[in-house]
């Protein structure tokens, strides 16, 4: 059910920051929009109230705008929380001037910019944002229900699913690799986490054929492209395998190493 607010005010508390931030979205008489409260899990929200702001500090945003919720910026956070009310962009009968995201950080700049530059690489068309860091007031704020998430919102509803299929450019030129493993021997020094035997593993598969797969190395398009060339997918839990969903394939044959 996707809602329009007139006369909306988005205030998130400047110092707050981390993975629930302190952010509302106000109608015109100062109510609080139980609609824009962004959601971790089904019991846990990724928001908490404040107090509306002072009228001195809001600046007035002009035109029409979805509301997307939080801008995450780890990789897979992105995928599946900041991108999860984009699906309303095909169920909208209105020019907007874009969508405006509070920012789970305060430094924010660099990390938007690159993560919807890479976006656009894999999907189209690309995405007018702007990162609410100050008080705005926009003439209409157009709020449709958060369409994924982690734990079990990661199943995402049907809506959002179509809107990733639908979007998702899938003319990459195929790499000719059909197994692909997905590996984080690449990433120790930087997760600071893997598993025993790894590399050994990695040996073996090589001897069945597989691809050895570093995607922290690749752009999002070259990741893409390799995913959708391949038949057989495989590596250790991980963020990697958001990406690897986004290619909607049912045909696709994937293994998770816990």
């Amino acid at each position: 059910d996707i809602i329009t607010v007139k006369k909306a005010v988005l205030a998130k508390t400047p110092r707050s920051q981390g993975w629930r931030i302190a952010a509302s979205v106000f109608d015109e008489d100062r109510n609080a929009v139980p609609e824009a409260v962004c959601w971790i899990s089904r019991q846990q929200t990724a928001t908490k109230p404040r107090t509306y702001p002072r009228e001195n500090r809001i600046k007035e945003l002009p035109g029409t705008w979805l509301y997307g919720g939080r801008f995450f910026p780890a990789f897979g956070h992105f995928l599946c929380e900041t991108l999860s009310r984009l699906w309303a962009l095909d169920h909208i009968d209105e020019p907007i001037e874009g969508v405006l995201f509070f920012p789970v950080y305060n430094e924010h700049k660099e990390s938007a910019a690159q993560l919807f530059g890479q976006l656009a690489e894999i999907m189209d068309p690309a995405i007018n944002y702007k990162i609410c860091d100050e008080f705005y007031r926009v003439d209409k704020l157009i709020i449709p229900p958060q369409g994924s998430g982690v734990g079990r919102l990661l199943l995402s509803s049907p809506e959002m699913r179509e809107y990733i299929t639908t979007h998702l450019k899938r003319d990459f030129k195929l790499t000719g690799h059909d197994k692909i493993y997905i590996s984080r021997t690449g990433q120790f020094d930087k997760i600071g986490r893997g598993f025993l035997g790894e590399k050994r593993l990695e040996e073996l598969l090589e001897a069945e054929g597989y691809f050895i797969f570093h995607p922290q190395d690749h752009s999002w398009e070259d990741q893409m492209r390799h995913y959708q060339s391949a038949t057989h997918i495989l590596g250790p839990d991980g963020s990697p395998f958001h990406m690897v969903n986004f290619t909607g394939r049912a045909d696709l044959n994937v293994g998770v190493i816990q």
